[in-house]
């Protein structure tokens, strides 16, 4: 038994001395900077607010709203506060005209999670979104060709 212990440590200790060998320690500097090599910047405030692009431009609006209501005579610190610029804003929404497109009798679009699916008397296809189209709702489901596929397009024939 003892004879075994011995072999044993004996085996333990070579391999420590290989494994000394084969792997010099790396200094906790030298991994960082290598890490540092693979780090890409990255948009902060978009990764961790997606909608800010949105909100900037709506305060963009709510601005541009403000400004011009003092323009027409509001008094300036009521068309500088923010609740007037929100109502103001919100109004605009309410009220503006906005004409809706003529829909084509002979085509359904139905907005996805992956896109517009457009059927039509010549066939079906799933397309990008296209803010023309004044879909107002969206489907909380992505298009699976495996389920439904796509019918290619195919023009009728003219009979001569």
């Amino acid at each position: 038994m003892r004879e075994l212990n011995k072999e044993a440590i004996k085996a333990f200790g070579e391999h420590l001395d290989e494994l000394e060998k084969k792997a010099k320690p790396v200094l906790h500097n030298e991994i960082l900077q290598k890490l540092m090599e693979h780090i890409e910047p990255e948009d902060s405030e978009k990764l961790a607010f997606p909608q800010s692009e949105q909100l900037k431009e709506q305060l963009t609006q709510l601005t541009q709203l403000g400004e011009a209501a003092e323009k027409m005579g509001v008094p300036k610190y009521s068309a500088r506060y923010y609740q007037f610029r929100e109502q103001l804003f919100k109004q605009f929404l309410v009220t503006a005209y906005m004409p809706t497109p003529e829909n084509d009798k002979n085509m359904v679009f139905i907005n996805l999670l992956n896109g517009t699916f457009e059927i039509g008397i010549y066939g079906s296809t799933l397309r990008s979104f296209y803010h023309e189209d004044f879909l107002t709702y969206q489907l909380p489901f992505e298009y699976n060709p495996d389920l439904f596929p796509i019918v290619e397009p195919s023009k009728p024939k003219d009979n001569e």
